[in-house]
């Protein structure tokens, strides 16, 4: 092939590239500035005092774990969104936003109503001592308001997404993070005039946040130009039952994949907390460098999913093909020089972490797992997002579910009660997540090779 023949055939690659970029960079900041949130709450509570911290994390546990249920319903409105803004549609796109926002209302009562049960019922039962089970209860009133709030943040932000403004949620999500940091500090300790509340402070500093975040938004949608032209708040949208049901058929199935998933990660510290103190140290130093790492895929793949949908909803699947070809393979380049920094970096990214040498000697064993799995969890993310950019979700939760828990779990189990450590542990999440991503690249094909 000619040079310049080569040029013509790599220039929509390079293309779709830069609209991935330009689409995932906003999207991690936005992540990076929500998990922001909670390493403040982890630092500034735990120089508090440690039963301070523990009831910190016990409460944010809590709530954390069935709020990913909520995350997953929401990115199929993103999607959906997305469809409609690639067809043109703007009355569509104004009824699912609509929609969105009454989605919003039950789920959010019923988040806040599990809230308040777990407070009232699961704190008591946990194997923790008084002070941070005080201070869990504490966090949790709180954040009972923010269940409630939480949708509908995440129907303004992933509808703004969906309509290519992603710079929009970025930057309400970083404004939250610069005002938790103050805000964390004067309610935990009581300066300018606030309440000392300890680390309970820090869920009235989480419900603050929220709140500036969704009224910003919508201060955004009744002023911005673009949200103004398509009429996103007038009050001619009722309810539709079609719309409702059609983006819980769609964000349901998303919901129990992320459930699932997080799941497994979140039983997997209970296996490892026999092996003594400093498994669970370096386990513990080990999954939060990873999650960090995880990031970087995962914006990729929400960029597909939104640039996948509106493509489908222009009706050109050669370039929602494009797509899935170009992130897939952009996140498993990102993923393996991610193995490569753990290969030659493991020590010292431990050591930043813990002074202890045992914990960080250990952490650096398990980052070598680690480094075998980053590219086969890029390929899986990436393939998730494909999927859920073509509307095919029920897959997504099939793979987690027989991935996670019908191969990982058992074997973690096996792994961590028949001797092999802590390091067991991370050989059953290299197994799962190596199941997921052939599961889910065989998807892919099947589904893009169909269109």
């Amino acid at each position: 092939m000619s040079a310049p023949a080569c040029a013509v055939t790599r220039a929509p690659v390079r293309r779709e590239l830069g609209h991935l970029v330009r689409l995932a960079l906003p999207l991690l900041v936005g992540q990076l500035a929500i998990v922001g949130l909670a390493i403040t709450d982890v630092l500034m509570s735990g120089r508090a005092g440690t039963g301070q911290l523990a009831g910190v994390t016990l409460g944010a546990t809590l709530f954390d774990l069935p709020m990913m249920f909520l995350v997953g319903v929401f990115i199929a409105n993103g999607a959906l969104v997305g469809r409609l803004h690639g067809a043109g549609d703007e009355a569509g796109l104004r009824r699912q936003f609509h929609n969105s926002l009454w989605l919003a209302l039950p789920i959010g009562l019923a988040a806040a109503a599990l809230m308040a049960a777990l407070r009232w019922l699961a704190v008591d039962g946990l194997d923790a001592g008084q002070e941070a089970k005080a201070v869990a209860r504490g966090y949790l009133l709180p954040m009972i308001a923010t269940a409630f709030v939480l949708p509908f943040v995440l129907a303004l932000r992933t509808s703004l997404e969906g309509m290519g403004l992603p710079n929009v949620a970025m930057g309400f999500n970083l404004m939250g993070f610069l005002v938790n940091i103050p805000l964390d500090y004067g309610l935990i300790h009581g300066h300018w005039g606030l309440p000392a509340l300890g680390g309970a402070g820090c869920g009235w500093a989480t419900l603050t946040v929220v709140l500036l975040i969704v009224g910003g938004e919508v201060l955004f949608i009744r002023r911005a130009r673009r949200p103004r032209q398509l009429g996103l708040l007038r009050r001619d949208t009722e309810p539709r039952r079609r719309t409702l049901l059609a983006t819980l058929a769609m964000g349901t199935p998303i919901g129990g994949a992320i459930l699932a998933e997080a799941g497994f990660f979140h039983v997997i510290p209970l296996l490892v907390a026999a092996l003594g103190t400093v498994a669970v140290a370096a386990h513990g130093v080990a999954m939060s460098l990873d999650m960090l790492m995880f990031m970087v895929p995962l914006a990729i793949s929400q960029a597909m999913t939104l640039r996948i949908a509106r493509a489908l909803g222009g009706g050109d699947g050669g370039a929602a093909r494009l797509c899935v070809r170009v992130g897939i393979r952009a996140a498993l380049a990102v993923a393996l020089l991610q193995s490569l920094c753990y290969l030659l970096l493991r020590e010292p990214l431990a050591a930043l972490y813990s002074s202890d040498s045992a914990v960080t000697a250990l952490a650096a064993q398990l980052l070598l797992v680690a480094a075998a799995i980053r590219p086969f969890d890029a390929l899986h993310i990436a393939g998730t997002g494909a999927l859920r950019g073509h509307g095919d979700t029920r897959s997504t939760l099939v793979i987690s579910l027989a991935a996670f828990w019908l191969l990982g779990f058992p074997l973690c189990l096996a792994l961590v009660t028949g001797g092999a450590g802590v390091a067991g542990a991370w050989l059953a999440i290299l197994a799962a997540v190596t199941c997921a991503s052939a599961m889910t690249l065989w998807r892919v094909a099947r589904l893009v090779g169909r269109g």
